[in-house]
């Protein structure tokens, strides 16, 4: 089997509901870049005290705030029988 062929075939192992995705761990780049982005979105970029145990309670504040807000914003299902 020649090169191109083993490549296609290998490509061929990642098709399927998402199977490269899983594969090459994309899902998880992406969740940790879209909370990267959250964060600089809502929080800034750069932590403002300069003082280390200062900036433990803010990284602690700001993650609080962080998941209260995606709390909010997530649905609750109720199912009806």
């Amino acid at each position: 089997m020649g090169e191109a062929a083993q490549g296609s075939a290998r490509v061929g192992a990642w098709n399927g509901s998402g199977g490269w995705q899983r594969a090459s761990g994309y899902n998880k780049r992406a969740r940790v870049e879209a909370a990267i982005g959250r964060w600089k979105q809502v929080i800034g970029d750069g932590l403002r005290s300069r003082i280390d145990e200062r900036r433990v309670t803010e990284v602690n504040v700001a993650f609080n705030v962080l998941n209260r807000m995606l709390e909010l914003g997530r649905p609750s299902y109720v199912r009806i029988v």
